[in-house]
């Protein structure tokens, strides 16, 4: 279980219950996000995902275990930080790509998320091919007002 950052009460808009839910969703999509973006940009072989279905559309996942470990720590990293509502931005770089903005949104979540992975397909399928060996990371921006995780 990852350790819980407590919210700001100062920055909480959301009923604590839909705080919850919407988290819960992002950190999903952002699961998913990540396993995408793999398998669109070549990162590991095609054969070592499966497809799957995520918000009622096709998506790939990784099966190597320590590559789904690695995505749910580095999630559940970016999950510590998101209650404190100083994230400014997420971004998932691969070294030769320009880092993807998330983007949070409330309405019509499932919508939206489907949307959102809909043009990370298209945009990635789209692009020229990594060289051969890329790797990737997961960053998350502070805000001004964040403060580093330190000891976390």
């Amino acid at each position: 279980m990852p350790p819980q950052a407590v919210p700001d009460p100062d920055l909480c808009s959301l009923p604590l219950d839909q705080s919850h839910i919407l988290l819960t969703s992002f950190n999903s999509f952002l699961t998913v996000a990540i396993h995408n973006i793999l398998y669109y940009r070549n990162i590991y072989p095609r054969t070592t995902f499966l497809s799957t279905r995520a918000y009622n559309l096709p998506v790939h996942q990784n099966r190597h275990p320590k590559v789904c470990a690695w995505i749910r720590d580095a999630v559940d990293a970016v999950a510590v930080q998101l209650p404190t509502g100083h994230v400014a931005r997420i971004a998932i770089a691969t070294r030769d790509g320009a880092p993807r903005e998330l983007h949070r949104r409330w309405p019509d979540l499932d919508e939206q998320l489907r949307g959102a992975l809909r043009r990370m397909a298209s945009t990635a399928e789209g692009m020229a091919a990594l060289p051969a060996g890329c790797t990737f990371t997961v960053a998350v921006e502070l805000g001004e007002e964040g403060r580093a995780p330190i000891g976390v």
